[in-house]
């Protein structure tokens, strides 16, 4: 990762971006939940009615209840693919902050050699303290990025849970 210096985000601004994907993620699952419920309550109707009136009327119920069905797994499919075009780009954001650690702790090593290879007090003391910001710099994304691991895994789990169940309700 050769980025230019000057062109890393700030703290506030990583953990902005991990808080709107985990929100992000929340409001997906809520609505895909939501999308199983419609599937599970179509097939549910479509099951439960008994169509003992006339021939025309029945094929006419019938038909809505089906297309009912398929719009709703259609909706819930769909959403499905959003979420996991969010997945993905939350993957790239958990790369990234894992790269940019990794930076930080080639970073740190270099400061560690300068530091020993110094014969001034005051400019090993200064190495020192940029080696203490390069740690909590590490620290700071080490959590970040096991909070949106996290946030992802957990969602793609209550994905998996709704689409197995509409996936066995098709049965």
């Amino acid at each position: 990762m050769n980025r230019p210096k000057g062109q890393s985000p700030s703290r506030s601004e990583l953990s902005e971006r991990v808080s709107r994907k985990r929100q992000d993620y929340e409001q997906s699952n809520e609505s895909l939940n939501r999308g199983a419920d419609d599937v599970d309550t179509a097939r549910q109707t479509r099951e439960g009615v008994e169509l003992a009136g006339v021939v025309e009327s029945d094929a006419a119920i019938e038909q809505a209840l089906e297309s009912a069905e398929q719009a709703a797994t259609s909706d819930f499919e769909q959403e499905g693919r959003q979420l996991e075009q969010k997945h993905a780009e939350g993957q790239e954001l958990e790369n990234d902050m894992n790269e940019r650690a990794k930076v930080t702790i080639a970073d740190a090593e270099k400061l560690r050699e300068g530091q020993a290879k110094l014969h001034a007090d005051t400019l090993r003391q200064r190495l020192q303290e940029a080696q203490a910001a390069a740690s909590a710099v590490l620290e700071f994304l080490d959590q970040q990025e096991k909070e949106a691991t996290e946030a992802r895994r957990r969602s793609q789990q209550d994905y998996q849970r709704d689409l197995e169940r509409v996936q066995n309700q098709k049965r």
